[in-house]
């Protein structure tokens, strides 16, 4: 039996893409270091993120796409047929009706993202 109690402190890593203004995509940036990181040294780990900015933000609107797909076109996904029949529907609609409902979707998302900020 131990007559002492060990205490352990975090220490938070101090990661060149982290960010300051950017609060939204914790989940991104987490899928995003348990996909690259494999028990290499920190100083070697390349996750393919940048400093907060475009480039940044680019980068994880590209990486939340292809999280979004692989989870909606997963086998484990009871949904999956429904949502692969509507994606293709939704891809015979005209262009130029489908860019209003994209524009809408687009200001949706901007307008979350501002209320959690």
């Amino acid at each position: 039996m131990l007559s002492q109690k060990k205490v352990s402190h975090p220490q938070r890593l101090e990661m060149p893409w982290r960010t300051v203004r950017h609060k939204v995509d914790c989940g991104v940036f987490a899928m995003r270091h348990i996909e690259t990181y494999m028990g290499q040294p920190i100083s070697n780990w390349k996750p393919g993120l940048y400093k907060e900015s475009a480039i940044q933000q680019t980068t994880l609107e590209k990486l939340r796409q292809r999280y979004a797909h692989r989870m909606l076109a997963s086998e484990i996904n009871m949904l999956k047929a429904k949502v692969l029949d509507l994606a293709e529907k939704y891809q015979k609609v005209e262009f130029k009706v489908r860019t209003p409902h994209a524009y809408k979707a687009m200001q949706t998302m901007q307008n979350s993202v501002i209320e959690h900020r």
